[in-house]
C-alpha cells in the first residue's frame, strides 16, 4: 500500500530524530515517538519551555535532522523563517526576492503585509540599499519582517516560523501575523507552522503542539489549553509552563 502525502502535508509516526548517528544520540535522542498529522493549509502553534525542542521539531520537518525510528513523510517546497533572522549582503529586494522572478504586484502586496514600506522609504536607496554584511544597516525588527517578507514572497507549499516576530511590539505583531500568517493573509493556504509562547500569537492557532520530554502533546485549538480537564498532569504542565508567559483578554492560560 502506497501512502500518499500531499503537497503541505505534515505526516510523523512515532519518530525519534538525532542529530548525527553517534551512538550516544542514538541513546540520548532530541526528540522521541513523535507522532503527527498536519494537514495542508493548516496553521499550527508549537510552544513549550526553553530548550524543550521547539526549533529541533522545525529541524526534524526541514530534513535536518536523522530519524532513527518512526515514519515522517512530508511534501511540497518547504520555507524557513529562523529564531535568529537572517539577511545576506545584498540589497532588499534581492533579500526578499531570493532568487525568484521579479513580480511587483505580488512584491507590493508583501511590503505591505510585511510594513516594510515605511522602513523602504526611510532607506537612502530604497529597496535597493544594501543590506551590509550580517544585516549591520538594519533593526531587529526590520530583520525579522525581511526574513518574513523572503518566505511570504516564496511559492512554498510549508512555511515554518521559529519565533518569527519576538523583536516587534505586540501590536506590530498582531498586525504583521495577520496580514501574513493568519487565515486572511497572504500564506493562508498554505501550512504554516509558527514556534511562539506569546499568547496573542498563540490564540490564532488551528491547532496547538505542546512540547514536553522530548515531545509532543497535539491540542485543536487554543481552548484546549485554557479548558483543558481532561488529563491532570497535562494540566499542570501547561499551567507551570505558560502561566508565567501568556495572558490572552485577560485570562491566564493553564
Amino acid at each position: 500500500m502506497v501512502n500518499i502525502v500531499l503537497a503541505g502535508e505534515i505526516v510523523m509516526e512515532k519518530c525519534t530524530f538525532a542529530w548525527t548517528k553517534k551512538k550516544e544520540n542514538l541513546e540520548s535522542p532530541t526528540l522521541n515517538s513523535v507522532s503527527l498529522e498536519i494537514a495542508p493549509g493548516s496553521l499550527v502553534g508549537v510552544a513549550g519551555f526553553v530548550g524543550s525542542g521547539k526549533s529541533s521539531l522545525l529541524s526534524a520537518i526541514l530534513g535536518d535532522m536523522h530519524c532513527i525510528k518512526g515514519t515522517i513523510r512530508t511534501s511540497g517546497r518547504i520555507s524557513y523563517v529562523p529564531q535568529m533572522a537572517c539577511v545576506y549582503n545584498m540589497t532588499v529586494r534581492d533579500n526578499i526576492l531570493f532568487g525568484e522572478k521579479f513580480d511587483p504586484v505580488r512584491y507590493g502586496r508583501v511590503l505591505r503585509a510585511c510594513e516594510l514600506l515605511t522602513d523602504i522609504e526611510k532607506f537612502p536607496a530604497g529597496d535597493l540599499t544594501e543590506v551590509g554584511e550580517k544585516g549591520t544597516t538594519v533593526s531587529g525588527g526590520q530583520k525579522q519582517r525581511i526574513a518574513l517578507a523572503r518566505a511570504a514572497y516564496s511559492r512554498s507549499d510549508i512555511c515554518l516560523l521559529d519565533d518569527p516576530l519576538n523583536a516587534l511590539d505586540s501590536k506590530v505583531a498582531d498586525r504583521v501575523f495577520k496580514q501574513v500568517v493568519g487565515n486572511s493573509g497572504l500564506l493562508k493556504n498554505q501550512t504554516r507552522i509558527v514556534v511562539s509562547n506569546q499568547g496573542h500569537i498563540l490564540k490564532n492557532m488551528e491547532q496547538l503542539l505542546l512540547m514536553h520530554g522530548k515531545t509532543v502533546i497535539a491540542y485543536r485549538t487554543f481552548d484546549d489549553l485554557v479548558e483543558d480537564d481532561r488529563a491532570p498532569e497535562t494540566l499542570r504542565l501547561a499551567t507551570d509552563m505558560l502561566e508565567s508567559q501568556m495572558t490572552v483578554d485577560g485570562r491566564q492560560v493553564i
